[in-house]
């Protein structure tokens, strides 16, 4: 996609996007512990409305991909992202890996989630596979179900003939791949420091993603999981990315509902 094709005068296009819920993915894993309460997660009760605040403060809409137990669980802070404007994604039930299903679980999984999402107002229009990647039959399941687009590890926006959109999404543009103990291997495999990064690597790595970004014309998807800004210094980082695709004039900042519905069109 040739950079004149975003809209007006901008020269590339940036999604800030949100993934997981709380506690979704460590219930369903059978890791929380069976004697501690659901339904406060510091991450939702004290981080995300920081970062809700962050986003009003810079009148920046975000996609947030929820699981549908997280919603389920946490409707008040549901609710505030729906009240400001922000578009709620898909991300499984309880962040169940994707690639690792059979037809037939996805199916189930899909079809536990939806009823749940329609009761707490919720009309999804996207899907972000928990772990990056989908399946052979996926793309047909979700059409089936009214989802128009799927957020994958990739690297280029593709738009079937029926108009169904995949948005790439990439690990240098991820919180976690800088700042997760866990994925020092990661980082290894791509030629990078195993040690996790610090506040200030982690906010110049990810300026120079959407700095090649502009420079290419293309689509970038920076990602955040809350669960990983505990502190004032990473949560800067956010309000640091945010204030910058947004005052940024070659910047087309839009939740990815938005960038699939362009990619579309054109």
């Amino acid at each position: 996609m040739p950079p004149s094709s975003w809209p007006g005068s901008a020269k590339a296009a940036v999604s800030i996007t949100f993934d997981n819920v709380g506690e979704s993915r460590d219930v369903g894993i059978g890791a929380w512990p069976k004697e501690k309460p659901v339904g406060q997660h510091p991450s939702v009760l004290e981080v995300t409305p920081i970062i809700l605040d962050i986003l009003d403060k810079h009148d920046v809409k975000v996609t947030y991909f929820m699981e549908a137990w997280g919603i389920q669980t946490y409707p008040k802070m549901l609710g505030e992202f729906q009240s400001r404007g922000h578009e709620i994604g898909y991300h499984a039930y309880q962040h169940e890996e994707w690639k690792t299903l059979s037809p037939l679980q996805e199916e189930e999984i899909i079809n536990k989630s939806l009823p749940i999402a329609q009761e707490l107002g919720v009309c999804y229009k996207g899907f972000r596979p928990p772990g990056g990647s989908m399946n052979a039959g996926t793309k047909d399941l979700l059409r089936r179900h009214g989802i128009q687009y799927a957020s994958v590890l990739g690297q280029d926006i593709s738009t079937d003939k029926d108009g169904f959109v995949t948005l790439p999404f990439q690990w240098r543009a991820v919180d976690a791949f800088y700042i997760l103990d866990a994925f020092d291997f990661l980082r290894a495999e791509y030629g990078e420091q195993r040690s996790t990064f610090t506040c200030e690597a982690f906010q110049q790595a990810l300026f120079d993603q959407i700095d090649a970004a502009v420079e290419k014309g293309a689509f970038i998807d920076i990602l955040f999981h809350p669960f990983l800004h505990t502190s004032p210094e990473s949560r800067a980082v956010i309000e640091a990315v945010v204030a910058r695709v947004r005052n940024d004039p070659d910047i087309w900042c839009a939740p990815t509902h938005e960038v699939a519905e362009w990619a579309a069109a054109h």
